[in-house]
């Protein structure tokens, strides 16, 4: 697709951040999106090899908010779907 870009890596345990539960922790592999939304989203540290943890969702595909250090950001739920993340093992 033009102007559609994909900086991923591929592996099973990948998956968008949708797909995290609530408290989840996750690190960025990736983005699947145009060159202007992952620009937008490395200016909000949202990059790349990024630890970010999914704080809350609402339903019915409403917005995604995620934390990122002190920082908490609301996303919507078009633009989570692009971000490619791999779970971070639990501590037990």
């Amino acid at each position: 697709m033009p102007g559609v870009v994909t900086n991923s890596i591929s592996s099973p345990s990948s998956l968008n951040l949708t797909g995290l539960s609530d408290g989840q922790s996750a690190r960025v592999v990736g983005f699947s999106g145009g060159p202007d939304l992952v620009g937008k989203l490395e200016s909000m540290g949202i990059m790349r090899g990024a630890v970010i943890e999914k704080k809350s969702s609402a339903l019915r595909r409403g917005p995604i908010v995620v934390g990122r250090g002190g920082t908490q950001l609301a996303l919507a739920y078009s633009i989570a779907q692009g971000i490619l993340v791999e779970l971070l093992r639990q501590e037990v």
